[in-house]
Formats: structure tokens, sequence, C-alpha cells
């Protein structure tokens, strides 16, 4: 299991699902080709297949761009797009979101971080005081 997949847990901070799903089907939305695809490299088709060398342009859904530039197993970004989760950890959220090219998404409000749900509040307040955010609430 991959260290990014496994990280909720540990991870401090956390977005949520909902929010981090709605924002990458706006950008699948804006971004595919007219067929739901996009290029290995990651530049949208309109209909036509481009050639590399002798061979043709491997196509691939968003499940599968996002987990081949992310690194987050496919499985999981399905996981994400159907929200079968409340929250999704800081790390899978960056590694999604940078693999779209939207890292902005985290700091505009598309999609806002909030504190782990799993930890409880104590362990919240150390974690932010070895940051040096002393006397912040969780």
């Amino acid at each position: 299991m991959s260290e990014l997949y496994a990280s909720f847990r540990t991870d401090p901070e956390s977005v949520r699902t909902e929010e981090l799903a709605q924002t990458i089907e706006a950008w699948a939305k804006e971004h595919m080709a007219e067929d739901g695809t996009f290029d290995h490299t990651g530049q949208p088709k309109s209909g036509q297949h481009s050639r590399i060398g002798d061979g043709m342009v491997q196509r691939m859904g968003v499940t599968d761009y996002l987990s081949t530039w992310s690194g987050i197993p496919d499985r999981r970004v399905r996981s994400i797009l159907r929200r079968e989760s409340k929250f999704t950890s800081l790390r899978v959220a960056d590694a999604l979101l940078t693999a779209a090219k939207i890292p902005g998404a985290l700091t505009d409000g598309r999609v806002r971080v909030v504190p782990n749900p799993t930890w409880d509040p104590e362990r919240w307040s150390e974690w932010m005081a070895s940051r040096g955010c002393v006397g912040i609430a969780a």
C-alpha cells in the first residue's frame, strides 16, 4: 500500500471529499475531449488520434489519468469521485489536484483544508504547537 494511500489516519489535515470530488469533476468537464478522454501527456484531444512515431497516442479517462499522474491507486480515485468517505487526507487531495494542474484549489476556497476528524483535540493541539502555532484552538 502506498504511503499516500495509507496516510489518512496519520495526516493531521484533511479535506471534505465532496468539495474535492466537485472540483475534480468541474476540471474534468472543462478539460476532457468530447469523447471523455485525455492523451497520455495530459492534454485533451478533440476527436483526433495524435501519432507519436509509428504508434497511436494512448487515451485514458479521468480516473486513469489522475491515477497515472498522481500515483494514487485508481480504486482510491474512484472512491473519492463516488464520495464513499466524508474526508480525504490532504496529501491525497494535493496529489490529485496537482495531477489535474489545479493545486490552487486548496488555497482559493474550492477545497477547504480541515483538521483530521479522526484526531482528538489534544493530538491536534500538540501537532499545531510542534509547528509553532501556540494558542490555536482545535
